[in-house]
């Protein structure tokens, strides 16, 4: 079970009800499309099965890529550098390299096929515009 943001965190800091129903929001969404959400990321990461990474750099990169498809607003160059920085934080330096070139990997993917984040709500046979484009483009490099 997801618990979602309180209205503090352990050293006492209020998060505002805006940015806290941001991040909830953002949780909830990765959560519900965690499946689609694998399925990208197994396209994306060549070599490494989404089960075996390492369990903060398979958050992180689950995080950052909802956000990449739902979240139009915000630039991809913005929510990459954010995940690397919650990479470098909480994994080291030695992931962010990996983590770097799956999320580019996606973004490329849905830059190059002109799918906008507002496309992800239009289904295609069970999964969105956006996650058929990056499973299509499967075999090409990150």
């Amino acid at each position: 079970m997801v618990r979602p943001l309180g209205r503090g965190d352990d050293d006492g800091a209020e998060v505002d009800e805006v940015h806290r129903d941001w991040a909830n929001g953002l949780v909830r969404g990765t959560v519900d499309r965690v499946g689609e959400i694998d399925a990208l990321l197994a396209a994306r990461a060549q070599n490494w099965r989404v089960e075996r990474m390492a369990v903060l750099d398979r958050l992180v990169l689950r995080l950052a890529t909802y956000e990449l498809l739902a979240e139009p607003a915000t630039p991809a160059k913005v929510v990459i550098n954010e995940a690397l920085e919650l990479t470098r934080t909480f994994t080291g330096e030695e992931a962010v390299g990996f983590v770097n070139g799956v999320l580019d990997g996606i973004r490329r993917v849905l830059a190059d096929s002109g799918v906008e984040a507002g496309d992800v709500s239009r289904v295609v046979h069970g999964t969105t515009l956006a996650t058929n484009v990056i499973l299509e483009h499967k075999g090409g490099p990150i």
